[in-house]
């Protein structure tokens, strides 16, 4: 009787101890964060810049374009807007990436480029190291910075994801064929700037990618009207 007593008894904390294990489980299983839901301005992202995005799934396959981080906000560039005179805006006009109605325009070209006249066309010649990107108000007749860097970074694309925000695609140079993809969005009219950073540094040489609005043989090429029509 004592026996069929004891084996009750053992039987019985060995359950329960079965039972806290368990439980132990469920509550460390639910204390795993889960990974942060992928917000609609990284998927508008990867809808804006389709071509960048296969390029670098291209170089790279470990690429996933969820995984940029969240925007977070970034002092935005304090360069107060300058005129640009008729003639000079008439040059590029056939190169500025505009928003839906063309009040406002992207400008990668007049800063960083020359604009040469070849055998009946026309061609982009870099002029420098650095590399501004400016922000065109049609209607005021002025250009403003948004963005300035040199030779540790590179501006890959640029596109407009909705009428009044900008959204720039850098690459940061770590090596001769390894970047860490960034994406800068502009707020047009507030002037309100915040950063996305891909977590980890892709395989790629960014020299390889076209330059924006040029043919697909790359920088120094004739320039097609892709970027100068309408775009949102």
């Amino acid at each position: 009787m004592r026996r069929h007593l004891l084996f009750a008894a053992l039987v019985m904390l060995a359950a329960c101890g079965s039972g806290d294990a368990g439980k132990e489980a469920e509550v460390a299983a639910g204390s795993m964060e889960a990974p942060p839901p992928v917000g609609p301005e990284i998927r508008r992202a990867a809808e804006a810049l389709p071509r960048l995005y296969a390029w670098i799934a291209a170089q790279d396959t470990a690429f996933d374009p969820d995984a940029f981080e969240v925007f977070s906000p970034l002092d935005a560039d304090t360069m107060p807007a300058r005129p640009m005179p008729p003639s000079e805006l008439a040059q590029w006009k056939p190169y500025l990436m505009y928003n839906a109605d063309s009040s406002l325009a992207i400008d990668l070209y007049s800063y960083n480029y020359v604009l040469r006249r070849r055998g009946g066309k026309t061609t982009l010649e870099e002029g420098g190291p650095d590399f501004e990107v400016g922000l065109i108000d049609l209607a005021k007749g002025t250009r403003r910075r948004l963005f300035f860097t040199g030779t540790a970074a590179s501006v890959l694309d640029a596109a407009w994801t909705d009428s009044r925000t900008v959204l720039l695609a850098v690459a940061e140079v770590r090596s001769d064929d390894g970047f860490r993809p960034t994406l800068h969005r502009f707020n047009a009219l507030t002037g309100e700037s915040t950063l996305s950073t891909y977590p980890t540094v892709l395989r790629g040489d960014v020299a390889q990618y076209p330059s924006p609005g040029s043919s697909p043989g790359g920088r120094g090429d004739s320039v097609g009207d892709h970027y100068g029509k309408k775009q949102y």
